[in-house]
């Protein structure tokens, strides 16, 4: 809000927190320090240790006491979401219709992969089926005409 301080305003959970390893005193302490600062005693502190983030502590007081310019930050901050917004949005509307074509192929392919082993599963029985009526000593044509194979089907049983 217009004239409230800047730690209020700046988002609480920018770093996580930060495991042991950092030594105090090192650049990249004094930024994570700046980053998690939510009191004034803790922007000063940093600021006098480090003359770069001292300068990074006057720019953000001096934008955030500039409401034109804090203005242009939050529609740049709410173009920035709209964006992040429409690109989730879409990678899970593309995620959805991946899948179910993903599925659609699946079904098909399924499908024809039965089809064809439901045919050459009958083939295998109507062969079975003419060599025992072979076998019994029915004559090739009756075989024919009870199975629909082709002479030379049953020639080779």
């Amino acid at each position: 809000t217009p004239g409230s301080p800047p730690l209020q305003r700046r988002p609480r959970n920018l770093v996580g927190k930060v495991g042991g390893g950092l030594a105090d005193g090192t650049d990249l302490w004094d930024w994570v320090s700046f980053i998690k600062a939510r009191e004034e005693k803790d922007l000063a502190m940093v600021k006098e240790r480090n003359a770069d983030i001292g300068r990074a502590v006057d720019e953000l007081y001096r934008v955030s006491s500039d409401d034109q310019v804090r203005l242009r930050y939050e529609m740049r901050e709410k173009a920035w979401r709209d964006e992040q917004a429409r690109l989730d949005y879409s990678r899970r509307t593309g995620l959805e219709q991946g899948i179910k074509r993903g599925i659609r192929q699946g079904l098909q392919k399924g499908r024809q992969e039965g089809i064809q082993q439901g045919l050459q599963q009958g083939m295998e029985r109507l062969l079975e089926t003419a060599a025992a009526l072979k076998k019994l000593g029915i004559p090739v044509e009756q075989i024919v005409m009870a199975t629909k194979l082709t002479p030379e089907q049953i020639a080779g049983l």
